[in-house]
């Protein structure tokens, strides 16, 4: 019976494949690379009382000693009750360009939508605050999953306002 050589059998394989395993490494290697130098995603917040934004760019706006980080804007008090105000702000900001709601928590009194498509749009979290006996507030923080700036403010702004004419239209009727 003949012996036949298989060392180089893997080899042959590789080379009719049109790849080696040095190319295959170092293929994989750059992959791994690109994926690191990536901006990592947006963070997901569990109380905005203790909330620490990272370096990257966002924006944060809080009512008055709700967020223990000094937030880019203070919102302001709003006479409407916490659960009318979940609607309001679900209608109004699912009605938003490229809104997508993702996630809800805290029996609806925190709402997380994505505006823009994913990896190049921005995460946005709404916490409705129960503020007293038929009074509520907004804590809104927005972070742009592609890491630029810019955009997080103009977002939250438009929301604010149009949360708070809607608020306000509702509560004239």
């Amino acid at each position: 019976m003949e012996s036949v050589d298989t060392s180089d059998l893997k080899s042959e394989a590789f080379a009719r494949a049109g790849s080696s395993p040095a190319v295959l490494t170092m293929l994989m290697a750059g992959l791994l690379l690109a994926a690191c130098s990536s901006p990592p995603p947006p963070p997901i917040i569990g109380s905005f009382g203790d909330f620490q934004p990272p370096a990257q760019p966002h924006y944060l706006a809080c009512p008055q000693n709700y967020c223990l980080t000094l937030p880019d804007e203070v919102t302001q008090l709003l006479r409407v009750p916490a659960d009318r105000m979940r609607d309001i702000v679900r209608r109004v900001a699912g009605g938003q360009p490229q809104a997508e709601l993702v996630g809800t928590d805290n029996e609806g009194l925190r709402l997380v939508y994505r505006r823009g498509p994913q990896g190049d749009g921005s995460i946005v979290t709404i916490d409705i605050v129960d503020a007293d006996e038929g009074v509520s507030a907004l804590a809104v923080y927005s972070q742009s999953e592609s890491g630029e700036s810019g955009a997080d403010r103009l977002i939250v702004r438009r929301l604010i306002e149009a949360i708070t004419a809607a608020a306000s239209a509702r509560a004239a009727r």
